[in-house]
């Protein structure tokens, strides 16, 4: 097992467990809102979306009406940034988006069938301050590396800082305080479950309504 992504995410759960369990979470302010941005999404594979639609109703059940759940459809891993929707922007999202665009479609198209296919294992779900995480695992580390190329080969701009370090989907995002966050904790730390899938292609699309909510594709390639 990827031996750095395990450390990334103990980290992130003892960050996050005694502020989890005191009830220190943010109340997601940007649900359902339009935003603008550019990214690089790997949509879920069915079983993997299947089990996660799974957790979610089971969520529902222990806190109704505490939690914003990403609908089937919007269910993805995030790549990388291009124009990141929160990002500071000296020309704004939208024109920095049209000042490289002729640039970056060609450069995006030529990344057809490159970079090789590969497997990540879904296995822990991690509670954190702003929401509910489902965690990840490649074996080598091939998604650090084929974000490490596309941020290479692509022209993104300066202003993007942004970016991914983990293998992640969002289960949930807080509506409002939860009523028992040691019970919620108690359920996420038994669940135990792995999900595989092939990441396969990569898909470029525009945001725009938080988180994914709304979306229009731009272009995809596919992994060889």
């Amino acid at each position: 097992m990827n031996k750095r992504l395990r450390a990334q995410y103990a980290s992130i759960e003892e960050q996050n467990k005694q502020k989890f369990l005191e009830n220190k979470i943010e109340i997601s302010q940007t649900w359902g809102k339009p935003i603008w941005g550019v990214t690089l999404q790997i949509d879920l594979a069915a079983q993997v979306s299947s089990t996660l639609c799974g957790y979610q109703a089971e969520l529902a059940q222990l806190e109704p009406r505490h939690f914003y759940f990403p609908p089937r459809q919007c269910q993805h891993i995030s790549l990388n940034q291009i124009v990141h929707w929160g990002g500071h922007y000296a020309l704004g999202p939208e024109e920095t988006w049209t000042g490289i665009a002729h640039r970056f479609l060609p450069a995006f198209e030529k990344l057809n069938l490159i970079f090789p296919t590969f497997d990540v294992s879904f296995s822990q779900l991690i509670g954190t301050t702003t929401g509910i995480i489902w965690v990840a695992f490649d074996q080598n580390d091939e998604m650090e590396r084929l974000r490490n190329e596309v941020l290479r080969k692509l022209p993104i701009p300066k202003e993007t800082t942004i970016r991914g370090i983990i293998i992640h989907t969002t289960v949930a995002r807080f509506q409002g305080k939860l009523g028992y966050p040691e019970n919620i904790l108690r359920y996420l730390q038994g669940k135990t479950e792995t999900r595989s899938m092939r990441v396969a292609s990569i898909i470029l699309r525009w945001e725009l309504v938080f988180p994914s909510l709304k979306t229009d594709e731009i272009a995809s390639i596919d992994l060889r």
